[in-house]
């Protein structure tokens, strides 16, 4: 025997049935055209540019971004790496100074 609570979230005939807004052959064409774009989308994942396959836009960006990042590199990362290495340095001696008291 059903509880309450069960039939009052029972669907009827009338909250399942949908209006249908387009014909049958409409909606399936226009789910096959998302079918496709969604397939499309996943097998291709760069975009070309021109009319070109081995020039995509990811790779030209990667290709504009690497002196710049190689720049940035050059000038920032001696600094980093002296920053770190002294931080862990004074870890290191602020550990040693708590054993010996």
């Amino acid at each position: 025997m059903p509880s309450e609570m069960e039939e009052i979230l029972e669907l009827t005939p009338d909250m399942v049935a949908m209006p249908e807004l387009v014909s049958n052959p409409t909606f399936q064409s226009g789910a096959d055209m998302l079918s496709e774009l969604a397939k499309a989308i996943l097998d291709q994942r760069d975009l070309s540019v021109g009319g070109s396959r081995d020039i995509t836009l990811e790779t030209m960006v990667r290709e504009m971004l690497k002196p710049i990042l190689r720049e940035w590199l050059d000038r920032n990362l001696p600094y980093l790496i002296e920053r770190l290495v002294k931080k862990e340095i004074d870890k290191m001696i602020n550990r040693a100074e708590r054993m010996d008291s």
